[in-house]
């Protein structure tokens, strides 16, 4: 065995190395990729025993990455590249807060694959911390700064040139929704180290792409898919911009969004016409050096048209300051209106004259969530439930069902004699199964142990896929919806606010749940203006806004509506208020409130039978 020692000279203990790894694995620059996890915990356990000997690039590609017998470490760099990245993202742990707390430190020296294990008696050094931390923000210009400083045997993911990408002309196109891509793809390419590789992530011949052994060929046409290009024509940029890390970290961020199939990036120096490349939609960089500045170009595109449905446009400069901004989350939030549900790529899709027919269940889910009715929630539940039969491996399709089935407990939407929560956290617990780092199936089951009233439970899985996925606003604004509704309101809210900060459109749920965290903090003038703009038809929670709104401003034929129209469309809260509010993982203080008010709106409670 490697002998174990502190800079003191003392031995270290295995369990403190042991802990460290566990702590590593968990921190936010690992736990969104399989490879790194997999990757450091095959070579930390190989060393410990003893057979550090065996830590080589071909076993590390075919024990821990999953690769053939037949893998060749001198064709195929991706043990390389992994190494490399692994060393950034062990250099950003290092520099956290966390990190502090570990009892040992783990590095990985250039040129070896076995780590090495010290004592941590001190904390990051200034200098290792702002490598780690390479993008400054003006505040007041917005321009962003880059410095790529990187591993000196780190190859980038994305090799270039590519040959064969699409053209797509005109390559002139309207701006559809303000800032994005552009200043998403510098963003991240300068904190690129902070996002490991995806779990459906993989480099193969000079390109990004993704691979999952379990999934069936079926399931590939299932899921929208998304390419990207990334146009490099200048050579060489300035020092400061690197065009490889940027188009990877680009792969990066479209892969933690599993509601896709992301089939991977490239880069070309020039568009060439008859590319063998096939999606759904394309993302389009182009970087053009001007001088010392660089002009980044993004564009999606709607393949089966052409059609360019967002579009943005930026211009970026050298750093004055390596300095320490939270880059991924600025850069989640460009991209959250982009990829989240209620998005950008959601909306297209539903109003997609000529949708791929493989695409009709999940644009059936899309369609109900968007205007909710027994004939859509009908649809889209019987078409899931198909798939199913069939063996579909995809964790989203099991998440589908499971909010469809818990709207058939919640609201009664085509109810069946079986308890539709108990099917709803069978379907969570297989998509767990089938996609362990999937966001959504941790959404789904926080969905099913908030109605069950678990809520601990709930609240591990919610930051579990937001851990997985922090750009997701659905996600996030599901998590924020339910504080609200146990009481924890000020985090809430907050949650809420950053949501709002990332789309254009917000759906109806949320802006109830803006109106009760406004009601509950006694912020009375603020509750009334939401509710006076909410349209009662959009679901039964918004018609209790409506009515509690209306009866405070003193308008009671208002008030009389929306209460007749929640009645209408969910009997329950006329006959049982308080359970209907449960049945939506509501603590029992807030459902009280709430009930209380409906009440003084005019809400006459028919107990049933």
């Amino acid at each position: 065995m490697a002998e174990l020692s502190g800079r003191d000279g003392a031995e270290i203990d295995r369990q403190d190395i042991e802990k460290t790894l566990e702590n590593i694995l968990a921190s936010e620059q690992f736990s969104g990729s399989q490879i790194l996890v997999n990757f450091l915990s095959y070579i930390v356990t190989k060393t410990l025993d003893g057979e550090e000997n065996e830590v080589k690039a071909y076993t590390i590609a075919v024990d821990a990455l999953g690769h053939g017998d037949d893998f060749d470490p001198q064709s195929n760099a991706v043990v390389r590249v992994a190494a490399g990245r692994m060393r950034q993202a062990l250099a950003l742990y290092d520099a956290s807060q966390g990190a502090a707390l570990d009892p040992v430190r783990i590095s990985l020296e250039p040129g070896s694959y076995v780590p090495s294990f010290s004592v941590r008696d001190d904390l990051p050094s200034k200098s290792e911390a702002a490598s780690a931390m390479p993008l400054d923000i003006d505040p007041d210009t917005a321009n962003v700064s880059i410095d790529t400083a990187t591993e000196p045997d780190a190859e980038p993911l994305v090799r270039t040139p590519i040959p064969e990408a699409r053209r797509h002309a005109p390559w002139i196109w309207a701006t559809l929704f303000g800032f994005g891509l552009a200043l998403l793809a510098v963003y991240i390419g300068a904190y690129l180290f902070k996002e490991p590789v995806a779990d459906n992530a993989r480099v193969a011949g000079g390109g990004l792409e993704t691979q999952n052994p379990s999934e069936l060929k079926a399931d590939r046409a299932l899921r929208p898919t998304i390419i990207a290009t990334m146009l490099t024509p200048d050579a060489p940029y300035p020092a400061w911009f690197n065009p490889s890390e940027t188009a990877n970290a680009i792969g990066l961020v479209i892969s933690r969004f599993d509601d896709y199939r992301f089939d991977g990036i490239e880069m070309i120096e020039e568009p060439t016409q008859g590319g063998k490349r096939k999606a759904d939609y394309q993302m389009l960089v182009s970087a053009n050096r001007r001088g010392g500045t660089v002009r980044v170009f993004g564009r999606l595109v709607r393949e089966n048209s052409g059609t360019v449905i967002w579009s943005a446009e930026r211009w970026f400069s050298k750093p004055a300051t390596p300095a320490g901004r939270n880059v991924t989350d600025i850069a989640g939030r460009l991209f959250a209106g982009v990829g989240s549900p209620y998005g950008v790529i959601y909306a297209d899709l539903v109003r997609d004259p000529k949708p791929r027919p493989e695409l009709d269940c999940i644009i059936q889910g899309y369609q109900y969530f968007s205007t909710e009715s027994d004939e859509k929630h009908a649809l889209a539940r019987n078409c899931a439930e198909a798939l199913v039969e069939q063996g579909t491996k995809l964790p989203v399709v099991h998440a589908l069902l499971t909010f469809l089935y818990l709207d058939e407990f919640r609201e009664g939407r085509n109810r069946r004699d079986r308890d539709a929560v108990e099917a709803a956290q069978r379907s969570a617990r297989r998509a767990i199964e089938l996609g362990p780092r999937s966001a959504r199936a941790h959404q789904a089951m926080f969905a099913v142990r908030k109605v069950q009233g678990d809520f601990k439970a709930a609240r591990e899985a919610a930051e579990k896929a937001l851990r997985l996925n922090p750009y997701d606003t659905d996600i996030m604004g599901d998590y924020a919806a339910w504080l609200i509704s146990v009481g924890d309101n000020a985090k809430g809210r907050e949650f809420i606010t950053r949501v709002e900060g990332m789309l254009d459109a917000r759906p109806a749920w949320l802006q109830f749940y803006r109106f009760l965290g406004a009601e509950l903090a006694s912020e009375f003038e603020t509750a009334d203006d939401i509710s006076r703009l909410l349209d009662m038809k959009r679901s039964p929670l918004v018609a209790v806004a409506v009515a509690i709104g209306a009866h405070r401003r003193k308008e009671p034929g208002k008030a009389d509506r929306a209460i007749a129209e929640l009645v209408k469309t969910e009997p329950g809260f006329g006959a049982d208020p308080k359970r209907q509010l449960l049945n939506r993982g509501f603590a029992p203080e807030v459902a009280d409130t709430v009930v209380e008010r409906l009440i003084a709106a005019g809400l006459k409670i028919k107990p049933e039978g």
